[in-house]
């Protein structure tokens, strides 16, 4: 057996496609040498668990004064699977691909400020 070393954007996209096939939840597979197991759903890692269904720690709730209510923050398992249902297009190859330009320009503003500024004092 031949190891293929993928760039970890396209080995993502590699398991996103696979479990789009298989119409799949769940997948199995060696990374590392180890075998692992995918999951998509809080459900899957309740089923896992012995029906225990993870929840985070009621401290994480003290990160909401620095990042506000967020996915990060939230606890309700089913409330995180429909955030992150509705923001995964953002996340996609393509979506992503299709901000460089605004990227790069955005990039080349910050680019001629910061040397418009050489030679200044900082906060000046």
């Amino acid at each position: 057996m031949v190891a293929t070393v993928l760039p970890c954007v396209q080995f993502f996209k590699v398991i996103a496609d696979d479990f789009d096939a298989l119409g799949s939840r769940c997948l199995s597979m060696t990374l590392l040498g180890q075998e692992v197991i995918c999951l998509r759903h809080p459900d899957d890692v309740a089923a896992f668990k012995n029906g225990e269904i993870w929840v985070k720690p009621k401290n994480w709730q003290k990160l909401s004064r620095w990042i506000g209510d967020s996915l990060v923050t939230e606890r309700d398992a089913a409330r995180h699977a429909q955030a992150r249902e509705i923001l995964a297009p953002a996340f996609k190859a393509q979506s992503v691909k299709d901000l460089v330009p605004l990227f790069s320009e955005v990039a080349q503003q910050m680019t001629d400020i910061v040397e418009a500024k050489q030679g200044e004092e900082i906060g000046a």
